[in-house]
């Protein structure tokens, strides 16, 4: 993935990440992070929560947040380098991972949580032992390092929250 992308990924997620962890656990937030936290949080229940809303529907914020999450991890699963070897299309010998399929397989990842559970799933230790599988695991590996760098972000966040001077 091209850096730009990459650092902007990096960025939505780890910001994704504070938004639920400080509603699920009701953390303060210093007023220096407070509006950049709240501007997330107006964007991404204006993009997520607009069809929703065309349904009379509220969506609370952790669910968006989540949704988010989920979006990010489909976007770096399908965007990985190789993924037409996956064991889901091999059978396909596709040379070229058409653009139709990945924006399909995106939004059906990503909608449906299954984005989560390929976040998640880089956390598994046995991920990076290639010995305990009948074969290799680099794109989940690709998808773990991602993930350190994003859990990395986020308690950095919390930690330049503890000590940042409070405004208000």
């Amino acid at each position: 993935m091209r850096t730009p992308y990459r650092l902007l990924t990096y960025l939505v997620i780890t910001i994704s990440f504070v938004s639920f962890f400080q509603k699920l656990l009701d953390l303060g937030i210093s007023s220096v992070f407070l509006d950049f936290i709240e501007y997330y949080r107006l964007i991404s229940s204006y993009i997520i929560g607009m069809p929703a809303r065309m349904l009379g529907l509220v969506l609370p914020q952790p669910l968006i947040d989540m949704w988010m999450v989920s979006l990010i991890g489909a976007g770096s699963y399908v965007m990985t380098p190789g993924i037409e070897g996956c064991r889901a299309f091999r059978n396909l010998h596709l040379k070229h991972f058409p653009t139709s399929l990945k924006t399909g397989l995106f939004l059906a990842f990503g909608f449906s949580g299954i984005g989560i559970l390929i976040v998640f799933s880089a956390l598994d230790p046995l991920t990076y032992c290639d010995d305990m599988h009948n074969e290799p695991l680099d794109l989940m590996r690709g998808t773990g390092i991602n993930i350190l760098i994003v859990t990395g972000w986020v308690i950095l966040f919390f930690i330049a929250n503890a000590f940042a001077p409070s405004l208000g």
